[in-house]
C-alpha cells in the first residue's frame, strides 16, 4: 500500500486523520506522513488500516486512557533512562485524544512539558551535565502527570 492508497482507504472511511490515528494509536502528522508517503508503512500498520476503515470505530479514548498512555511513556522513560522509540507518536496521539476530549488547559500544559523534556533526553549525551537537570525534570513530570486526573 502506498500513501495514496492510505488516504483514499482513510477518506473512504469518512474518518479525519485525527479520527483515523486516534483509532490507530498515532498521531495526526504521523498519518499525514504516511499519506504522502514520507513515512514508511510497514505491514502491521497496513493492516491496522484496513481493519480500521472496514469498522469505522468511533470510540475516543477515556480521559483514563489517555492519561494511562502518558503515565506508561513515563514510566518506560523512567526504567530505560531514555524515551521509547515511539515516544512522540504516542504523545502527540495523547495530545490529538486530550484536544478531542476536552482535557483541562493544566493537562494540555504538562503533555506539552513532558514533550519538550523527552525530547531534549533523547538528544542529550551522556556525559552533559545538562542531561542530569532533564532527568531531574522527567521525575518532576511524572509526578505532577500522577496528579492531573485527580485534580479534574
Amino acid at each position: 500500500m502506498n500513501g495514496l492508497d492510505a488516504r483514499r482507504l482513510r477518506e473512504a472511511s469518512g474518518l479525519s486523520q485525527t479520527e483515523f490515528g486516534i483509532a490507530l494509536g498515532l498521531s495526526r502528522a504521523t498519518i499525514w506522513r504516511i499519506e504522502r508517503s514520507s513515512e514508511q508503512l510497514d505491514r502491521k500498520t497496513e493492516l491496522a488500516m484496513r481493519y480500521v476503515a472496514e469498522r469505522r470505530p468511533a470510540r475516543l479514548p477515556e480521559p483514563w486512557e489517555i492519561h494511562e498512555a502518558v503515565a506508561q511513556v513515563l514510566d518506560q522513560t523512567a526504567a530505560r533512562g531514555n524515551p521509547p522509540f515511539d515516544y512522540r507518536d504516542r504523545l502527540q496521539a495523547a495530545v490529538a485524544n486530550l484536544g478531542v476530549n476536552k482535557g483541562t488547559k493544566k493537562a494540555q500544559i504538562l503533555l506539552g512539558r513532558i514533550q519538550a523534556v523527552l525530547g531534549l533526553l533523547s538528544i542529550t549525551p551522556a556525559d552533559d551535565p545538562q542531561r542530569e537537570r532533564t532527568w531531574q525534570q522527567v521525575h518532576l513530570l511524572q509526578s505532577a502527570w500522577g496528579t492531573v486526573l485527580s485534580d479534574d
